[in-house]
């Protein structure tokens, strides 16, 4: 559920960012990287998470291993 909320952010992050170099022409440069600064810290955050997630899932499997074979 909360890879679906992430993705979904960052969908709504993009197109905010799509919108706001579309929407007016008199949008500054400085407001322009803003937006792009918070769509790239946005994508970071997710990446970030789905390596923890898969850190977790390695570490998880490691212990089963472990104690399938019998080593406490």
């Amino acid at each position: 559920m909360k890879i679906y909320w992430l993705k979904k952010m960052m969908k709504k992050r993009l197109i905010n960012c799509i919108f706001l170099f579309l929407q007016e022409e008199k949008k500054s440069l400085k407001e322009r990287l803003q937006a792009i600064q918070e769509v790239t810290q946005t994508v970071q955050n997710a990446i970030g998470y789905v390596a923890s997630l898969g850190e977790a899932v390695k570490n998880i499997r490691k212990i089963a291993d472990s104690c399938c074979q019998g080593n406490h």
